[in-house]
């Protein structure tokens, strides 16, 4: 560790669990530490938890499948807890619309917007179940088993996506842009899981690369899962080949606001941020950034200190160094910096306006994606 630098890594860690939450916060038998967050399809638990208990918690829902004895899974039945889906029962359903509209009608539940679902469910054949002693003779199709409770005080839903169902990718796009935006809507987070992103599987679901890299901007979160039977046969080939789907150019860690430290020949010096970086080819970086504001102006005496730094504290890494200008309120100028001789010149210059999350379109959204 660099003198003057801190990453503090329990901060950026998240340790998602497949449990219900502990009943108290001091609950010294809670059997599933370490965790930051609980998943689970027990909404009742999410719902009884109470606000004292501070980890995360999101509620597990099984995105429902259309009926087809040609896909890989599609055969099988939905899992909702408690389990409802025996050699006798099995909720299976008649069409995509219908297995999409009643996974977006379960979402709605246990968010607490019941309201919705009648829209939600329009122009389908799906009949809503909330007591599930009214459950019609089995088998049955396009019965659609709402949530044990409502639970809308939850951080967010994740949203297991297996469906296995022969399903396009434009379909299967179309269907998760729905389902996120119903989440946000809720003020919630949306976390996508599936299966590896480049497993065999995958072609039955609907996610390649054609569209991963989209729908890892859409949601808050997105899996990549790593077992040990993954076509690669080696973890590390697979989790790199998934990043590249995502189209992850590059990752970036915050080490520290407003570091002080000194450097030889200079004194003391204060960068605005720094962080550390890897790009897809693994080159790492670190970069310091200066930001200012009003009637503040951008100094080529505190880039030169900035390079300086990095040069001396991060030889190994290469240093990009970063201004930023507030323009407007709403206006933001990035320009990265290079030495020339003895002078700092703009490399790259690049405006971004700050908008509302509802203003960037699907068509926003692809263009970057370019």
């Amino acid at each position: 560790m660099h003198s003057g630098c801190r990453f503090d890594l329990w901060a950026a860690l998240r340790i998602f669990q497949p449990a219900p939450p502990p009943k108290d916060q001091n609950d010294s038998h809670y059997a599933y530490y370490p965790l930051t967050d609980a998943v689970s399809a027990q909404s009742r638990a999410l719902a009884s938890s109470p606000p004292s208990v501070t980890v995360g918690k999101y509620y597990f829902l099984w995105a429902n499948r259309a009926y087809s004895k040609q896909g890989s899974g599609g055969s099988r039945g939905n899992y909702l807890y408690p389990n409802i889906r025996t050699a006798e029962k099995s909720d299976l359903f008649s069409s995509y619309t219908t297995a999409n509209a009643c996974t977006l009608a379960q979402a709605a539940y246990v968010l607490g917007q019941t309201n919705r679902i009648p829209a939600l469910i329009k122009g389908t054949p799906l009949v809503v179940i909330t007591d599930r002693s009214k459950l019609p003779p089995n088998p049955f199709t396009d019965i659609c088993v709402m949530p044990e409770a409502v639970a809308p005080a939850i951080d967010g839903i994740v949203l297991d996506y297996e469906v296995q169902d022969r399903r396009t990718p434009a379909m299967t796009e179309n269907f998760l842009l729905q389902f996120a935006q119903l989440v946000h809507a809720a003020g919630k987070q949306a976390v996508l899981y599936t299966n590896p992103l480049n497993a065999p599987s995958q072609k039955w679901t609907g996610i390649d690369q054609s569209n991963a890299s989209h729908l890892n901007k859409i949601f808050d979160r997105m899996t990549i899962q790593l077992w040990s039977k993954n076509k690669e046969g080696s973890i590390a080939r697979s989790f790199k080949n998934q990043l590249n789907l995502l189209g992850v150019g590059h990752a970036n860690h915050a080490l520290q606001n407003h570091l002080r430290t000194t450097v030889a020949g200079l004194g003391q010096v204060e960068i605005d941020e720094i962080y550390v970086a890897i790009d897809k080819r693994g080159r790492q970086y670190v970069v310091p950034v200066q930001a200012k504001g009003g009637n503040d102006r951008l100094s080529t005496v505190q880039t030169r200190q900035d390079m300086a730094c990095c040069a001396e504290k991060f030889p190994q890494l290469l240093c990009r160094a970063i201004s930023a200008q507030f323009v407007e309120p709403n206006l933001i100028a990035l320009f990265e910096l290079g030495v020339s001789g003895e002078e700092i010149r703009i490399t790259e210059e690049r405006h971004y306006r700050l908008v509302p999350a509802d203003q960037i379109t699907r068509d926003d959204l692809r263009a970057y994606d370019a």
